[in-house]
């Protein structure tokens, strides 16, 4: 099944985003389409005030409000702090992993210190890090928005214009990581959250809880895999040691699934899942979407060349020629400038 990736009669939220949209306005018509159900559910977190004497406080300064979500490791809160008035996000180590899982606790620590490190407008900040009665906490800054998860799972897809705007914010939060020496090691729609509180929504990585530095990320522990499978290089199938490398990976299959609906490795159960992707051939996007076209089919086969070191050699870089390959399809717009060269 093909689609047309400009068919504004067939678009999923309508006809926004038109020639010459900004980034601010492209970014926003569809990231507020795509979180209007959710909004109609709940309040914002500011308009939340939980009742008198049932708040729980970490640290005596941050009053849990409302749990966003939990993982494998923590559960992630919106909260209150006390001293600043004003709002973050808490994650606290799962209750059940605080005595009986060491391995946790190391983890818990080792993000907290590669968040640290980082800064940049499209990685998550920390603001604090802790233990409040024997429970490891990190406070961090609380992006209100929708993840790309929930974007791509209502929307199906996204225009040309809203994946360059997109991957272009990812491939900035990755330059930053990567210049530190980190390797995310589980970039996926899930750990990419779209906030809305900046004059123009921003796109975040978050969850660096299997993050490490490249001399010591070593994906399998025993018989378990660290990372989704889907976004998984084929290096990291084979529980060989990563560098950035597996991150641009990762960053392309998000490229691929956002432009045409599609996985480009796609197979039942996790271990043809990965023999998929490391002997399979993803289909040419251009066999998706025709109207792609052979710039971007090049694009992504360089992106998924089994070998690293043919694949681009940094994010910046990959963001920038993919801005290229799909400027065809975005007439009327300008070339982010502030990538750098190629």
């Amino acid at each position: 099944m093909t689609r047309r990736i400009l068919d504004r009669d067939q678009a999923p939220v309508g006809p926004e985003l038109v020639e010459g949209l900004g980034r601010g306005e492209a970014f926003s018509c569809w990231y507020t389409k795509s979180r209007r159900t959710a909004s109609r559910r709940k309040p914002p977190v500011a308009q939340v005030t939980p009742a008198r004497g049932t708040a729980r406080r970490i640290a005596g300064r941050y009053e849990l409000l409302v749990k966003l979500g939990s993982g494998g490791m923590g559960e992630v809160w919106a909260a209150r702090d006390k001293h600043l008035h004003s709002h973050v996000a808490v994650k606290l180590l799962r209750p059940e992993l605080q005595n009986q899982n060491p391995e946790a606790k190391v983890r818990f620590s080792r993000e907290a210190m590669v968040l640290s490190r980082l800064r940049s407008p499209h990685v998550v900040e920390l603001y604090d890090y802790g233990t409040d009665g024997g429970v490891p906490y990190m406070v961090m800054e609380l992006c209100e928005g929708t993840s790309l998860r929930d974007t791509l799972a209502h929307r199906g897809w996204l225009t040309a214009s809203e994946v360059r705007i997109l991957v272009a914010d990812i491939a900035q939060g990755l330059a930053a990581v990567h210049a530190e020496g980190i390797v995310h090691r589980d970039l996926k729609p899930s750990n990419v959250i779209i906030c809305d509180q900046h004059v123009d929504p921003v796109a975040k990585i978050i969850d660096f809880g299997v993050a490490r530095p490249p001399a010591s990320s070593i994906h399998m522990t025993g018989t378990r895999m660290l990372g989704s499978v889907p976004y998984l290089s084929p290096e990291q199938c084979l529980g060989e040691t990563v560098d950035r490398c597996a991150d641009l990976w990762a960053l392309a299959v998000i490229a691929f699934r956002a432009l045409t609906g599609s996985m480009p490795f796609d197979a039942q159960g996790l271990g043809p899942l990965m023999q998929a992707i490391l002997n399979g051939s993803p289909p040419a996007p251009s066999s998706l979407v025709p109207e792609l076209g052979d710039g971007v089919d090049a694009f992504f086969a360089r992106a998924f060349a089994r070998d690293p070191a043919i694949r681009f050699g940094d994010a910046l870089q990959m963001a920038e020629l993919l801005q290229r390959a799909l400027a065809p399809l975005c007439s009327g717009e300008h070339l982010r400038s502030d990538l750098g060269p190629c």
